[in-house]
């Protein structure tokens, strides 16, 4: 059984809403201010059902980013469109006008804010014009790297760079999928001024942060504050998504699509 622990949330545990500029979606703000104190990103579950979805709309200040667990979309941009499907990403950096209709009888999706969206008003602007005016060419997918990392302090894992300010051109946000061994794991890991969020797809993890003891399994998210010192170690192999904000543009981020491995 896992663990209890404040850095570790289970979507069963999260109140819904309905968010803004919206229609037939269910949102759970997993990662959050109010769930977890984080300050650099918002990570939610949305469940849309058919023909719903996002109304056409750009965030000035944000990076937003989207994984489809289920399901299959059409996202539209002012730089084109595509079909999505289970296990696609979608990045729409700081001001890329969107819009995102499911196709399939329920679609399930992580978005990610970074920073914070909070549903502010301020940092959602309608922009249906700059989307159906916009030529529609295929929209280029946003692929994972061929080459994985291993930066340094991890163990038998491999992290697939999908979303950085070198892919995608993001200011706040980075994005990975992971692949981590039985037995594998980091080690007294310091984020500096990063926050960072492991969801587990598949597999079980145990480890500590701020000395806070913690396991998690499939399904579950953690949350590792900034600053904050941390361990984790696999006791099966694991399949994860790694997130993590900051503003990379200054020296206290340690973007690690750019660390030396």
């Amino acid at each position: 059984m896992a663990m209890k622990s404040q850095y570790v949330i289970r979507q069963s545990d999260i109140a819904g809403y309905s968010p803004a500029n919206h229609t037939g979606t269910f949102n759970q703000r997993l990662i959050g201010k109010e769930t977890v104190g984080a300050r650099k990103m918002e990570v939610l579950i949305g469940t849309i059902t058919k023909t719903h979805g996002a109304l056409a709309h750009a965030h000035p200040s944000l990076d937003q980013a989207g994984y489809i667990l289920e399901g299959e979309g059409l996202v539209e941009s002012d730089q084109g469109h595509r079909v999505l499907r289970t296990g696609d990403w979608a990045l729409f950096p700081l001001g890329m006008p969107h819009r995102f209709t499911v196709l399939s009888d329920v679609l399930r999706t992580v978005v990610v804010y970074a920073p914070p969206y909070q549903e502010n008003a301020d940092a959602s602007i309608p922009c249906d014009g700059a989307v159906t005016e916009s030529k529609f060419n295929r929209l280029p997918p946003v692929v994972p790297a061929e080459q994985t990392i291993e930066p340094h302090g991890y163990l038998l894992t491999a992290l697939r760079p999908v979303i950085s300010p070198a892919r995608g051109g993001t200011r706040y946000l980075e994005a990975f999928e992971v692949a981590m061994r039985a037995g594998g794991g980091k080690e007294d890991g310091d984020a500096s001024d990063t926050e960072q969020v492991l969801h587990l797809l598949h597999g079980e993890v145990r480890g500590s942060i701020n000395r806070e003891a913690f396991s998690a399994g499939s399904g579950d998210w953690i949350f590792i504050p900034a600053a904050a010192r941390w361990t984790i170690y696999a006791d099966s192999d694991v399949a994860a998504l790694l997130l993590r904000a900051a503003d990379f543009t200054t020296p206290a981020a340690d973007a690690l699509d750019s660390v030396p491995v």
